[in-house]
């Protein structure tokens, strides 16, 4: 029997940007998201953080998209879609 499949949040490639355009900088963001602002840098550049595992928990990313929902005057799903990747982690058989 295999297990699910489950999904890796990461953040868009388009991140800093969006954020940008709202206006805020990335620690305010982060500060108003309720996001240490080192979390936020290090899902923006895993590559300088290879000791971390996977992506981010479910609960960061909408408060991620809340916040940014607020500044860029979307709804909640819009944001997340714009800020957050969803990518299929591989089956594992049991």
């Amino acid at each position: 029997m295999a297990t699910p499949i489950r999904n890796r949040l990461r953040l868009s490639p388009d991140f800093d940007d969006l954020i940008a355009r709202t206006g805020v900088s990335k620690r305010q963001f982060a500060s108003d998201s309720g996001v240490d602002y080192s979390t936020i840098k290090a899902l923006a550049n895993p590559d300088q953080h290879p000791y971390r595992k996977g992506g981010m928990h479910a609960h960061t990313a909408w408060k991620l998209a809340r916040q940014y929902a607020a500044l860029a005057q979307v709804d909640d799903d819009t944001a997340y879609a714009r800020l957050i990747i969803e990518e299929a982690l591989a089956e594992v058989a049991a």
